[in-house]
């Protein structure tokens, strides 16, 4: 079995508070995904999400992570570059749909994560819009 047909997009979904429709918005711009991990928890404490766990200890080499936004895998920059690292560390990539040109390896981009994940920090006060 050749690398490409062994290749998974697994999609990552989550809302802070419990609104089907907002996860289910996010499930549709992900597109056609293998797998979808999807929650409804805070952005702030990573060990805190299990279906975000889940999804990073079943990746494997040639996997892609799809979400809808940067921060819907972490809130602050430091959580959010942990998450890419472990994306990476395991083989896999990471695919942004709001950030499609964007090509996550360089750290170029990934400074532009650190500082998108740290406006969502600063908007963590207000509570959601």
């Amino acid at each position: 079995m050749n690398q490409e047909s062994k290749r998974r997009t697994i999609g990552y979904a989550r809302v802070a508070a419990a609104d089907d429709r907002s996860l289910d918005r996010q499930a549709q711009a992900l597109g056609e995904v293998d797998l979808l991990f999807a929650e409804t928890a805070a952005g702030t404490a990573t060990a805190a999400r299990p279906e975000l766990e889940r999804l990073l200890g079943q990746l494997r080499e040639g996997d892609v992570v799809r979400t809808f936004s940067a921060d819907r895998l972490a809130r602050s920059p430091r959580a959010l570059l942990d998450v890419v690292e472990r994306i990476e560390a395991s083989g896999a990539r990471l695919e942004i749909v709001d950030m499609p040109d964007a090509d996550l390896c360089t750290a170029a981009a990934q400074q532009q994560l650190a500082l998108l994940a740290s406006f969502a920090s600063a908007e963590l006060p207000f509570g959601p819009r």
